[in-house]
Formats: structure tokens, sequence, C-alpha cells
């Protein structure tokens, strides 16, 4: 992107850092950091997407709320991939924005794969974006652990490339469920 992208990004994970040590649930997190960031990225003409959520591990719940990023997909054992979303706008949009938080209870080996655009963006020789449709086939035909799930889904987008340089970023991040 730019270095204006790279310093609002850097903003942005300070503010993210600051909120989240305060113990703010997600939708609050986000609140905050888009009322912080609202004018400095509509000078900028730049907005932000972000996942946030928290993870209770005794509880097995996870709290999270959505600023128009891509949502996670969640593979439950013997399942097709659902989405995991909520309803909210990309940082920068709107300057006051109540982002939905939702909760969600998971059971022990579900997985869920967070991801940027320019996985389901990736462009083969012929101009065909790799889409969210093959990246739930991979992940709904794979084993759920996380590390084997990240390798094949980006064995496939590379395959799909043709080992093409990517156009924009790609990041993958594999988390599952343990214990019982």
């Amino acid at each position: 992107h730019s270095i204006g992208s790279a310093l609002m990004v850097a903003m942005a994970r300070s503010l993210l850092r600051r909120e989240i040590s305060e113990g703010s649930g997600p939708a609050a997190v986000l609140r905050s950091v888009n009322e912080a960031m609202f004018r400095d990225l509509v000078n900028a003409e730049l907005f932000i997407t972000m996942f946030c959520a928290r993870y209770e591990p005794d509880t097995h719940t996870l709290l999270y709320a959505n600023a128009g990023h891509n949502p996670p997909l969640l593979r439950r054992a013997g399942e097709a991939s659902t989405e995991v979303d909520a309803d909210g706008a990309a940082v920068g949009f709107f300057e006051r924005f109540d982002f939905q938080e939702v909760e969600l209870e998971l059971a022990p080996n579900d997985a869920l794969m967070l991801y940027t655009d320019g996985i389901v963006e990736a462009l083969n020789p012929e101009g065909e974006q790799y889409g969210e449709q093959r990246l739930r086939e991979v992940i709904d035909d794979s084993d759920p652990d996380p590390s084997e799930l990240t390798g094949r889904v980006l064995d496939a987008v590379r395959a799909h490339t043709c080992d093409a340089p990517p156009q924009d970023d790609m990041t993958l991040v594999g988390l599952q469920v343990l214990g019982s």
C-alpha cells in the first residue's frame, strides 16, 4: 500500500493494544479505535478493516466484533465451514458506530480460519479470483489442525496463481480449540 497506510496501521495497532489491555470487549475496542482514528483516516482517504475477538478458554466462548473485515470461517467436526460474522463498518467509514458484539460457543476441535482479502482475491493468469468458494472447499476437505489447514490453503492459492507474486498481502491465521 503506502507509507501513509503503514502509519495508520501502526497507530491502529497502538490503539488496539491500549484498549485490549484495559479489558474492553471487542465491540468497545473497535468503537474506541474508530473514534480515535476517524478524522485521520478521512483526511488520508483511507479505511481499515479488522476483526476483533476474545477467547475464553475456560468456557470455550469466543466474543467478537467485525469492522468490515472478511468474516472468518468456522469449521466444526463433520460440518461444512460457516462464516463467523457480525454487523460492522470499516474503521474510518462513520465517525460514530456501534459495532455488533457476538458470543459464540466453540467445541473441542473446532477450527477458526481468519484471512485477509489477498487470499480470496488472488488472481490466476486468466484474471479469475481464487474466491471464497475455493477457500471453503480446501478448509472443508482438510484436517481441522490449523497448521494443516493453513498449509493446504496457501498451497492451493499458489497453485491457483501459478506461483505469480501476490498483488496484495496474504495473511491466514488458523486457531483450534483444544481440550475437552
